[in-house]
Protein backbone atom coordinates (compact mmCIF):
# COMPACT_ATOMS: atom_id res chain seq x y z
CA UNK A 1 0.00 0.00 0.00
CA UNK A 2 2.39 2.97 1.43
CA UNK A 3 4.27 2.44 -2.18
CA UNK A 4 1.32 3.37 -4.16
CA UNK A 5 0.53 6.09 -2.35
CA UNK A 6 3.15 8.17 -3.85
CA UNK A 7 2.02 6.99 -7.39
CA UNK A 8 -1.04 8.28 -6.91
CA UNK A 9 0.08 11.61 -5.35
CA UNK A 10 2.20 12.16 -8.59
CA UNK A 11 -0.21 11.23 -10.71
CA UNK A 12 -1.83 14.74 -8.87
CA UNK A 13 0.98 16.67 -9.73
CA UNK A 14 1.30 15.52 -13.45
CA UNK A 15 -2.44 16.44 -13.73
CA UNK A 16 -2.20 20.14 -12.49
CA UNK A 17 1.55 20.43 -14.11
CA UNK A 18 -0.36 19.37 -17.41
CA UNK A 19 -4.19 21.60 -16.59
CA UNK A 20 -1.16 24.71 -15.63
CA UNK A 21 0.18 24.13 -18.97
CA UNK A 22 -2.64 24.15 -21.07
CA UNK A 23 -4.43 27.43 -19.08
CA UNK A 24 -0.99 29.04 -19.25
CA UNK A 25 -0.35 28.52 -23.32
CA UNK A 26 -4.46 29.07 -24.27
CA UNK A 27 -3.88 32.09 -22.21
CA UNK A 28 -1.38 33.15 -24.42
CA UNK A 29 -2.62 32.62 -27.87
CA UNK A 30 -4.31 35.65 -29.95
CA UNK A 31 -7.32 33.83 -30.68
CA UNK A 32 -8.21 33.08 -27.10
CA UNK A 33 -11.59 35.03 -25.67
CA UNK A 34 -10.74 38.40 -24.44
CA UNK A 35 -13.03 37.83 -21.32
CA UNK A 36 -11.48 34.64 -20.32
CA UNK A 37 -7.49 35.47 -20.64
CA UNK A 38 -6.98 36.89 -17.76
CA UNK A 39 -8.81 34.53 -15.56
CA UNK A 40 -6.89 31.29 -17.45
CA UNK A 41 -3.31 33.31 -16.69
CA UNK A 42 -4.84 33.47 -13.18
CA UNK A 43 -5.92 29.90 -12.65
CA UNK A 44 -2.44 28.45 -14.64
CA UNK A 45 0.13 30.16 -12.60
CA UNK A 46 -2.19 29.32 -9.38
CA UNK A 47 -2.35 25.61 -10.52
CA UNK A 48 1.30 25.48 -11.53
CA UNK A 49 2.16 26.72 -8.19
CA UNK A 50 -0.12 24.33 -6.34
CA UNK A 51 1.74 21.45 -8.30
CA UNK A 52 5.17 22.78 -7.39
CA UNK A 53 3.90 22.44 -3.37
CA UNK A 54 2.21 19.43 -3.61
CA UNK A 55 5.39 17.84 -5.54
CA UNK A 56 8.00 19.67 -3.15
CA UNK A 57 6.23 19.46 0.16
CA UNK A 58 6.60 23.60 0.19
CA UNK A 59 4.03 24.53 3.08
CA UNK A 60 4.83 21.48 5.02
CA UNK A 61 8.38 21.58 4.79
CA UNK A 62 10.10 24.05 2.40
CA UNK A 63 8.71 27.13 3.65
CA UNK A 64 8.39 26.49 7.29
CA UNK A 65 11.90 25.66 7.67
CA UNK A 66 13.64 27.91 5.18
CA UNK A 67 11.44 31.36 5.27
CA UNK A 68 9.74 30.97 8.68
CA UNK A 69 6.61 30.53 7.48
CA UNK A 70 4.27 28.51 9.17
CA UNK A 71 1.81 25.85 7.10
CA UNK A 72 -1.07 27.51 8.43
CA UNK A 73 -0.08 30.67 7.08
CA UNK A 74 0.55 29.52 3.64
CA UNK A 75 -2.56 27.31 4.03
CA UNK A 76 -4.76 30.64 4.75
CA UNK A 77 -2.66 32.56 1.72
CA UNK A 78 -3.88 29.70 -0.70
CA UNK A 79 -7.31 29.84 0.58
CA UNK A 80 -7.30 33.60 -0.50
CA UNK A 81 -5.71 32.86 -3.69
CA UNK A 82 -8.79 30.55 -4.49
CA UNK A 83 -11.03 33.16 -2.98
CA UNK A 84 -9.38 35.77 -5.65
CA UNK A 85 -10.13 33.17 -8.17
CA UNK A 86 -13.47 32.75 -7.35
CA UNK A 87 -13.58 36.74 -7.31
CA UNK A 88 -12.52 37.11 -10.73
CA UNK A 89 -14.60 34.55 -12.65
CA UNK A 90 -17.15 36.96 -10.51
CA UNK A 91 -21.13 36.07 -11.36
CA UNK A 92 -20.44 33.66 -14.26
CA UNK A 93 -19.15 31.16 -11.35
CA UNK A 94 -23.04 30.75 -10.78
CA UNK A 95 -23.53 29.87 -14.03
CA UNK A 96 -23.73 25.69 -15.01
CA UNK A 97 -20.46 26.18 -16.18
CA UNK A 98 -19.07 26.34 -13.32
CA UNK A 99 -20.29 23.08 -11.77
CA UNK A 100 -16.83 21.18 -12.37
CA UNK A 101 -14.97 23.78 -10.17
CA UNK A 102 -17.27 23.91 -7.52
CA UNK A 103 -16.82 19.78 -7.12
CA UNK A 104 -12.93 20.64 -6.99
CA UNK A 105 -13.73 22.94 -4.25
CA UNK A 106 -15.55 20.31 -2.20
CA UNK A 107 -12.87 17.79 -2.53
CA UNK A 108 -10.17 20.33 -1.97
CA UNK A 109 -12.33 21.93 1.18
CA UNK A 110 -12.44 18.50 2.60
CA UNK A 111 -8.56 17.53 2.33
CA UNK A 112 -7.72 21.29 3.81
CA UNK A 113 -10.22 20.44 6.93
CA UNK A 114 -8.82 17.04 7.30
CA UNK A 115 -5.32 18.19 7.48
CA UNK A 116 -6.34 21.23 10.17
CA UNK A 117 -8.51 18.54 12.06
CA UNK A 118 -5.84 15.81 12.49
CA UNK A 119 -2.21 17.28 12.83
CA UNK A 120 -0.93 13.69 13.57
CA UNK A 121 -1.67 12.36 10.22
CA UNK A 122 -3.68 7.82 11.60
CA UNK A 123 -4.34 6.09 8.86
CA UNK A 124 -7.84 7.00 7.69
CA UNK A 125 -7.29 10.71 8.77
CA UNK A 126 -4.61 10.56 5.71
CA UNK A 127 -6.68 8.02 3.44
CA UNK A 128 -9.46 10.54 3.47
CA UNK A 129 -7.35 13.24 3.13
CA UNK A 130 -5.37 11.76 -0.32
CA UNK A 131 -8.27 10.66 -1.52
CA UNK A 132 -10.01 13.77 -1.63
CA UNK A 133 -6.77 15.51 -2.47
CA UNK A 134 -6.38 13.33 -5.66
CA UNK A 135 -10.08 14.22 -6.67
CA UNK A 136 -9.79 17.58 -6.03
CA UNK A 137 -7.06 17.60 -8.03
CA UNK A 138 -8.09 15.40 -11.32
CA UNK A 139 -11.26 17.30 -10.74
CA UNK A 140 -9.40 20.67 -10.66
CA UNK A 141 -6.81 19.84 -14.06
CA UNK A 142 -10.10 18.38 -16.03
CA UNK A 143 -11.83 21.44 -15.18
CA UNK A 144 -9.55 24.03 -16.68
CA UNK A 145 -8.51 21.73 -19.19
CA UNK A 146 -12.38 22.04 -20.62
CA UNK A 147 -12.73 25.40 -19.81
CA UNK A 148 -9.40 26.51 -21.78
CA UNK A 149 -10.91 24.69 -24.61
CA UNK A 150 -13.94 26.61 -24.13
CA UNK A 151 -12.08 29.75 -24.11
CA UNK A 152 -10.61 28.69 -28.01
CA UNK A 153 -13.17 30.12 -30.42
CA UNK A 154 -15.09 27.35 -32.46
CA UNK A 155 -13.61 26.40 -36.00
CA UNK A 156 -16.37 27.42 -38.82
CA UNK A 157 -17.81 24.52 -40.07
CA UNK A 158 -16.58 23.25 -43.63
CA UNK A 159 -19.33 23.30 -46.40
CA UNK A 160 -19.06 20.91 -49.29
Amino acid sequence: FLPSVGLFSHLGVLAMAMAASICLFVATTPAVLRQDRALLLFAGGMTGWLALDDLFLLHESVLPRLAGIPENAALGFYVVLGLGLFRQIGRRVFSQRFLGLWVATAFLCVMLATDLAFHVATSPSFLVEEVAKQCGWMTWAAFWIAFARQSLPRPAARVS
